[in-house]
C-alpha cells in the first residue's frame, strides 16, 4: 500500500485514514506466511497524524485466515485485530531513534510524496499469528 502524504507534508492537514483492503489471492503474502495459512481477507484503517517533530502511522489490520487445528488438523477459521505505529522524522531521521520512540527499523522513507507500508502491513500480520489453534 502506497500511500498519499502530501496533504500533511506540505500543512494541509493533520490527519489522515487510509482503508486496509488487501486481496491475499494476489500473492502479496506468500512470502511471509507458513504454508498451513491461508489469508481469507485482510482489512482494516491506517491512521497518519502529523505530531510536529514527527509522522505517525498507525496500521491497524483485521485478519481472517484458516489454519488447520493442531490436534485433529480440520481447517479452523479465526480472526485478530492488532495495531502497530511507524514513525516518520520530520525533524531527521536521527530524532525518533534518539529519543528511543521506535527502532531503526520501524522509521518509514517518504518517497515523492508516498510512504509504502505493503512489506510493514505482512511482516506484522506473520508476527501476530497464532503458532497453532486447537
Amino acid at each position: 500500500m502506497n500511500l498519499d502524504i502530501k496533504l500533511i507534508l506540505g500543512g494541509k492537514e493533520r490527519e489522515l485514514v487510509y482503508p486496509i483492503n488487501l486481496d491475499p489471492a494476489t500473492g502479496i503474502f506468500d512470502e511471509y506466511m507458513p504454508e498451513d495459512v491461508t489469508l481469507i481477507s485482510v482489512g482494516g484503517e491506517i491512521t497518519v497524524s502529523d505530531r510536529g517533530e514527527y509522522i505517525v502511522v498507525e496500521i491497524s489490520p483485521r485478519v481472517e485466515y484458516e489454519i488447520p487445528c493442531s490436534r485433529c488438523l480440520t481447517p479452523v477459521k479465526e480472526e485478530f485485530e492488532f495495531s502497530f505505529e511507524r514513525i516518520i522524522p520530520s525533524g531527521g531521521a536521527r530524532f525518533a531513534v534518539e529519543d528511543e520512540l521506535c527502532d531503526e527499523e520501524d522509521i518509514l522513507t517518504v518517497v515523492e510524496g508516498h510512504v509504502d507500508v505493503t512489506d510493514h502491513i505482512c511482516e506484522g500480520i506473520a508476527l501476530e499469528l497464532p503458532d497453532y489453534v486447537l
